[in-house]
Parts: C-alpha cells; sequence; structure tokens
C-alpha cells in the first residue's frame, strides 16, 4: 500500500514546479502513524497519516450446507456470505474467491449482498486472500431441500 503526496509551488503565472513522494506502508506494519515529507520549489513539508489495519475478517454464511432444489427449479441453494472484521461486515469491500469453482460460485453482483451459490455436489471452501487468510467450508448435497416446518407470526 502507498500514500501518494504532490506538492505544486506557483512560482509565477507561467510556471508551476511540482514534486511527488510516494510513502510505502509494509503489510505487516501494525496500526499507527506513518510520516511523509514533500518538497518542490524551495518549499517543504511533513505529513502524518494514520494507518489502520482491522484484523483478518472471519468467513460465515447463513447455511453451510446447499441443497437441490425440487421439481423444474434445477440448480442448488444459495446462502448470504458475511466477512466480519472488529465487528463490522465488510463483506462489501472484499474479493471473494472458492476453491473449487465447479462445486460453489460467489455472486457478488450486488455489492452489499455477496452470497454463496451451489453448482454441484461437493464440499469446497470460500475464502479471501488465500485460504490460511480467511475461509469457510460450504457443502452441495443432491439431496432435496424440503420444508420442515411453517410458522405464522
Amino acid at each position: 500500500m502507498g500514500v501518494s503526496v504532490y506538492a505544486l509551488a506557483f512560482t509565477s503565472p507561467d510556471a508551476v514546479v511540482s514534486s511527488t513522494v510516494t510513502q510505502s506502508v509494509d503489510a505487516s506494519q501494525p496500526s499507527g502513524m506513518v510520516s511523509a515529507s514533500v518538497s518542490g520549489g524551495g518549499f517543504s513539508h511533513s505529513f502524518d497519516f494514520s494507518v489502520y489495519r482491522p484484523a483478518a475478517p472471519t468467513l460465515s454464511v447463513d447455511d453451510s450446507l446447499l441443497q437441490a432444489l425440487p421439481g423444474t427449479c434445477g440448480g442448488y441453494q444459495r446462502t448470504r456470505l458475511h466477512a466480519v472484521s472488529g465487528g463490522v461486515d465488510i463483506s462489501r469491500l472484499l474479493a471473494f474467491e472458492t476453491t473449487n469453482s465447479a462445486t460453489l460460485t460467489v455472486d457478488a453482483s450486488i455489492a452489499d449482498l455477496p452470497e454463496v451459490v451451489g453448482a454441484a455436489a461437493g464440499t469446497a471452501q470460500v475464502y479471501v486472500k488465500e485460504v490460511a487468510f480467511a475461509a469457510i467450508s460450504v457443502e452441495v448435497t443432491d439431496t432435496l431441500v424440503a420444508v420442515t416446518q411453517l410458522s405464522a407470526a
């Protein structure tokens, strides 16, 4: 991750002197302050930036067992995917992958509501960045989904 700071110094109506500095933030650096200095046209200024590194997200799904849909519906169930870090759902900020796209896919067509969609019977993981970073396992089965109880409010 890098923060770019630009300095523009207007020296006359016909000339603009500019300078750029990019301060890189190491991926292992914890949250805290980062300083950068920029100078141009004989002027110099330092800036302090706050860097916040949230904890690795915890992934969850509303239903980790996706069943086949009955009759002419075809296909399999889908379930809402959540990624929580620091008590906040950050799902809309992340890109998700699966370990087996023939079994599971991720539908992120609605940015704030990513869903895991069953594609074929089997088990696969949905993950962010890499499986070791943040992942959850979802099973897809050919067993038909059935209503077991209805209640009225």
